[in-house]
């Protein structure tokens, strides 16, 4: 059906998923239509299947959440079929593309019995290198979520110190214009007033910004704080799995 440089080649042509993008939803939901044609295909119509169709497939699913969806699409029904997939598929699979294939592939062995085989899907550097990916891509998955909404933050740290300046600048302006209306006696009362308005622009201007700047630093440190405990705990887990494996 296909052959390892025709399908380097088609791979050269794909890129990964930009996970600092706008289109990493609709990246993924390719990914999972691209699973489903590849299941369809090799169930009813193998001959069918593409260099293309395979590349965007072993491209996509280094994704976990398209990784996730390909695991999830195993039942009583389909088991035998989707054993075999996975298992053509991983002999198929060149350098750089056979840890997510090993995963899925070894899932589906252990549902449909054949622990042995998942248990020889990955050697022990594969399977090492596979649990470093698993954290790092959950990882990058997860964090643009915690700082979406420090974006908010930041801009209403530095917009408020602008509003705050443009209320003293009115505010001085009303003053001065009262001055210059009073025909030469000075209004004392429009006089305060103006400056009044303008120092508590300032004020709620400055309280405001360094508000959302201690609010900002506080969950930046918390997310630094808890990006650092992922990192330990998966460094954690690789050193057990390698302690404690063969």
């Amino acid at each position: 059906m296909t052959n390892n440089l025709l399908l380097e080649d088609q791979l050269s042509k794909i890129t990964a998923i930009n996970y600092d993008g706008d289109e990493v939803l609709k990246q993924q939901r390719l990914g999972a239509v691209a699973v489903n044609e590849l299941v369809a295909r090799f169930m009813t119509a193998p001959k069918k299947i593409d260099d293309e169709l395979l590349a965007i497939v072993l491209m996509r699913l280094k994704d976990l959440q398209v990784r996730d969806y390909a695991m999830g699409l195993t039942n009583n029904e389909n088991i035998d079929q989707l054993f075999n997939l996975w298992h053509w598929l991983l002999g198929l699979a060149p350098i750089g593309h056979i840890a997510p294939v090993a995963c899925i592939f070894a899932a589906c062995a252990y549902e449909s019995g054949e622990s042995d085989l998942a248990d020889k899907a990955l050697d022990k550097e594969q399977k090492l290198a596979a649990l470093s990916k698993e954290v790092e891509e959950a990882t990058s998955l997860e964090l643009p979520m915690l700082e979406k909404n420090l974006t908010i933050i930041a801009t209403l740290a530095s917009v408020s110190t602008l509003i705050g300046l443009l209320g003293t600048v009115i505010g001085m302006i009303k003053a001065f214009a009262s001055l210059g209306n009073s025909g030469g006696s000075t209004d004392s009362s429009a006089l305060a007033n103006g400056i009044s308005e303008a120092l508590i622009n300032t004020a709620l201007g400055i309280g405001t910004s360094a508000i959302c700047i201690i609010a900002y630093n506080v969950f930046t440190a918390k997310i630094d704080e808890l990006t650092y405990s992922i990192d330990e705990i998966g460094l954690s887990v690789n050193q057990n799995y390698a302690t404690h494996h063969n």
